[in-house]
């Protein structure tokens, strides 16, 4: 089965509201095959959690003080009911051509938590759409009903999801845990730090702005070379560094409705 995380591309505007950035093929920087919310959306929420900063301080040492609230792993039953929302929303956009309405309410606390996630949508094995976001801002349940309607209708590489595809389409749901950041001195103890094939990256520098999801460890598995096209994905050298360069990290949860 082809691996959705091994398609290689860049990204550029698309989509308003939400704002997401869409993909297009790139010869030399990997990514993910999804929409993401937009970097910049990302960072002014970042920033304006972090107001008052103190002369010198760094975004990164406001946040790592910030008290976000910890987030388990989901059971196998509340994988169960994401996968099954997912599906209904689907099912649901191909009878009335619109996502179904979750009342978030209506579940289990943790699946009304506010947290991002990605919905990636395979036909045969090969990539069907995929949409996500980097920033939470839905309880957890629409998250997924939203995005799983947008992936098999709205990804506009591919025509909207018909009935014949539907009965042959895989699920794959992905949710991030809050990104964090992580605090170093310099560029080999920022390697030291990173977890391969488990974190996720968002690197900041200036106006220079970019991510890499835990998927793109399949295709760049040394880190040293994953770094550094993370940093030519934000549009700098691969030999860049500075003071004023911040890194995040973040990991994903994944799970699918096909058999392991």
């Amino acid at each position: 089965m082809a691996n959705p995380g091994a398609v290689i591309q860049d990204l550029i505007p698309i989509i308003p509201h939400p704002p997401l950035i869409a993909s297009r093929p790139q010869s030399t920087i990997p990514s993910s095959p999804c929409y993401l919310l937009e970097f910049g959306t990302w960072f002014r929420h970042r920033r304006q959690s972090a107001t008052g900063l103190k002369r010198g301080e760094k975004l990164t040492d406001r946040v790592y003080r910030m008290n976000q609230r910890p987030h388990s792993e989901l059971t196998a039953a509340q994988r169960a009911i994401l996968l099954q929302t997912a599906a209904r929303s689907i099912d649901h956009g191909l009878e009335k051509g619109r996502p179904l309405t979750v009342e978030a309410a209506a579940f289990e606390a943790q699946l009304q938590q506010i947290r991002a996630c990605f919905v990636t949508l395979l036909l045969r094995g090969d990539l069907r759409g995929c949409i996500g976001h980097l920033e939470a801002h839905l309880p957890l349940v629409e998250d997924v009903a939203e995005n799983a309607y947008a992936a098999a209708f709205r990804d506009p590489r591919f025509p909207p999801l018909n009935a014949t595809e539907r009965a042959r389409l895989e699920i794959h749901i992905s949710v991030l845990t809050p990104a964090e950041p992580l605090r170093f001195d310099s560029e080999e103890d920022l390697i030291a730090k990173i977890r391969p094939s488990v974190d996720g990256l968002i690197l900041v520098d200036g106006h220079h702005r970019g991510t890499f999801l835990p998927s793109v460890w399949e295709s760049l598995p040394d880190t040293r070379i994953f770094l550094s096209h993370l940093k030519q994905k934000a549009g700098l050298p691969v030999d860049h560094w500075s003071s004023t360069l911040e890194v995040f990290r973040y990991e994903t949860e994944s799970f699918s409705d096909t058999p392991a």
